[in-house]
């Protein structure tokens, strides 16, 4: 039983990293300019950690910038359908979508 449950997790990690690999490869094989640098890190992030939340305020604090500029950030990956906007009490947060490693295959 033991043996089974670590032959499970070895296979959930192996498609995790796969996971992580097809975000990378889609990332790096995108149109020149499609996505800016905060975009692709947050992006890569997401594929790592699909349960993640992102907020205007983190985005802006983990890379030193003004939250308008956080907030278009995460709008534009928002209106292309990389991230899901959920209300978190009187503020917003964005986690990926359900389907962003296959979302990113088609950018």
């Amino acid at each position: 039983m033991l043996r089974r449950a670590v032959d499970d997790l070895h296979a959930y990690l192996g498609r995790k990293a796969e996971q992580a690999r097809e975000v990378r490869a889609s990332l790096a094989r995108g149109r020149s300019g499609a996505f800016n640098g905060r975009q692709i890190a947050l992006l890569t992030h997401a594929g790592n950690h699909p349960v993640a939340e992102y907020t205007v305020a983190g985005h802006a604090a983990s890379h030193q910038v003004v939250l308008q500029t956080a907030r278009t950030d995460l709008r534009d990956l928002e209106q292309r359908g990389l991230l899901t906007k959920v209300r978190r009490g009187r503020a917003d947060a964005w986690t990926p979508a359900d389907d962003l490693t296959s979302r990113l295959r088609n950018q």
